[in-house]
C-alpha cells in the first residue's frame, strides 16, 4: 500500500493529529451526529478538539497539570509560594482570622511572601502578686529587684518628710505673724491648738497616696496588695475590728481609772474640766475627719510598705516588724516609758497584720485609739495635747497595754473563726 503523502496547508492531506471536523474545530460548534443528549456531558469551549483527545474526568485536574495548592494566579499577579495563604483572604481552618490585612502576622503565620511576622504582646502594666504567700511577701513579684523597695522607701519617707516639714513651716509662719511666742516650745499647742492639729494630721495623712504611688509605679504591683492578701481593703472586717477596738479601749480606760482611784490620784489623766461645746465641736469635727486618715496612713507606711519592703529581701517577717516599729517609735516625741509603749504598740500592730493577712485590724485599732485620745483631750480644751509628748511614767502603759492585749485576744481568734484569708 502506498504511504500517504504529507501535504502543506491548504492541500487535501490529513493534518498531523488526525482529521479536522467539518466545522474546523470552531469553539462551541455542534459535533457530528447532532447535539448531545441532555444527560450527556458537554466538553468546555476551550476543551480538547474532537480528534480523540481524552477528556479529563469530572473533578480531575485540568489540562496542563494540577493547579498549585494556592490556586491559579491571576494574570499579572504575584504567585504565592506553595502552602501560602489562599487568595482573597479566605478564612483559615480552626477558626483563625483570614489571611490578609495583617491576619497572618497577627497569629504568627507566614505572610504572602513567606515571611513570619510574630508580634509580641506588650508587658503588663503591673505584675500579679505571688500566689499562696502571706501579706509581708506580696512585693516578691516577677519584677522585684533589690532597688525597687530601696527607691520606694526613700520616696515615701523622703517626700513624706517634705510634706510634714512644709506644713510645719506654714504653721510657724502663721504663728509668727499672729504674734505667738515661738521661743516657748508649747506655745503652738496652747495658743493655736486646732491649726497645729490640722497641719500635723494633714502632713501625715498625705503619706498615704505616696505609698500607693510607690506600690503601683515603683514596685509595679497592684495597689490593692498594699491593703491585704485579697488585693483590696476588706471594709467589713475593718469595721468589725474597729468595734472590737472600741470595746478594748473602754476596757483599758476602766483599768486606768481603777488604778488611779486605788492609788489616790483621783481620775488621773481623765480628771479634766469640760471645755464647753463651742470649743469641743470644731475640734471634734477636725478629729473625726482627719485623724482616721492620719492613723491609716501610718499603718500603710509602717505595717504596710516597710514590712513588705523587708519581705522583698527575706521571708521572715520579724526583722521588718521590729525595724518598722523602731522607726515608728522614733517619729514620736515620747521619752522613757512612752518610747517603750509606742514600740510595743507598733509591734502588736505588726503582729496582727501578719496574722490576719492585711492592714484592716491595725487600722481599726489605731484609728479608734487615736480618735478616742484626741476627743478626751478636746473635751478638756487641750485639742493638741496628745501631740505634746515627752517623758511619761510607766502608768501610762496600763490602760493602752490592756487595750492592746484585749484587742489581740479577740481579733486573732475571730479572724480564724471567720475563715479570713491570710494568704494570697
Amino acid at each position: 500500500m502506498n504511504e500517504p503523502t504529507e501535504q502543506g496547508a491548504g492541500g487535501g492531506g490529513t493534518p498531523p493529529g488526525g482529521p479536522v471536523p467539518p466545522d474546523g474545530g470552531r469553539p462551541g460548534a455542534v459535533p457530528p451526529g447532532g447535539p448531545p443528549h441532555p444527560d450527556q456531558a458537554v466538553p468546555p469551549a476551550d476543551g480538547p478538539a474532537f480528534s480523540g483527545e481524552a477528556v479529563p474526568p469530572a473533578g480531575g485536574p485540568p489540562p496542563g497539570g494540577p493547579v498549585p495548592p494556592g490556586g491559579a494566579p491571576s494574570s499579572g499577579g504575584d504567585v504565592p509560594s506553595a502552602g501560602g495563604p489562599p487568595p482573597g483572604g479566605a478564612p483559615q481552618p480552626g477558626g483563625y482570622p483570614p489571611y490578609g490585612a495583617g491576619g497572618g502576622a497577627q497569629w504568627g503565620h507566614p505572610d504572602a511572601y513567606g515571611a513570619s511576622a510574630v508580634v509580641a504582646p506588650p508587658p503588663p502594666a503591673v505584675d500579679p502578686v505571688p500566689e499562696g504567700e502571706p501579706y509581708h511577701l506580696l512585693a516578691r513579684t516577677a519584677r522585684n529587684r533589690w532597688w525597687r523597695p530601696v527607691v520606694g522607701s526613700l520616696f515615701v519617707l523622703g517626700i513624706g518628710a517634705v510634706f510634714t516639714l512644709g506644713l510645719g513651716l506654714v504653721l510657724g509662719i502663721v504663728a509668727y505673724a499672729s504674734g505667738v511666742d515661738m521661743s516657748d516650745p508649747e506655745a503652738l499647742y496652747t495658743e493655736m491648738p486646732l491649726l497645729t492639729l490640722v497641719t500635723t494630721a494633714l502632713g501625715l495623712a498625705l503619706t498615704l497616696p505616696l505609698v500607693l504611688f510607690a506600690v503601683r509605679f515603683i514596685q509595679r504591683r497592684p495597689v490593692g496588695s498594699a491593703s491585704s492578701v485579697t488585693g483590696r481593703l476588706r471594709w467589713g472586717w475593718m469595721g468589725l475590728c474597729a468595734a472590737v477596738a472600741l470595746g478594748a479601749m473602754l476596757a483599758g480606760w476602766a483599768v486606768s481609772i481603777t488604778y488611779y482611784l486605788l492609788s489616790g490620784q483621783g481620775l488621773g489623766e481623765f480628771e479634766t474640766d469640760w471645755a464647753g461645746w463651742g470649743a469641743f465641736l470644731p475640734a471634734a469635727a477636725v478629729i473625726v475627719v482627719l485623724i482616721p486618715f492620719q492613723a491609716a496612713a501610718e499603718e500603710y507606711v509602717f505595717r504596710g510598705w516597710l514590712m513588705q519592703a523587708f519581705g522583698a529581701f527575706m521571708r521572715t517577717p520579724w526583722p521588718g516588724a521590729v525595724v518598722s516599729s523602731l522607726i515608728f517609735m522614733s517619729l514620736h516625741g515620747y521619752r522613757d516609758w512612752g518610747m517603750v509603749w509606742v514600740f510595743l504598740f507598733g509591734l502588736g500592730l505588726a503582729y496582727v497584720t501578719i496574722r490576719t493577712g492585711g492592714l484592716e485590724a491595725a487600722i481599726g485599732l489605731h484609728v479608734v485609739h487615736n480618735v478616742g485620745g484626741f476627743l478626751i483631750a478636746a473635751a478638756a480644751g487641750e485639742t493638741a495635747g496628745p501631740l505634746d509628748q515627752g517623758s511619761v511614767s510607766w502608768e501610762i502603759m496600763l490602760g493602752p497595754g490592756v487595750e492592746l492585749l484585749v484587742f489581740l485576744a479577740v481579733v486573732i481568734p475571730l479572724a480564724k473563726r471567720k475563715g479570713l484569708a491570710t494568704r494570697s
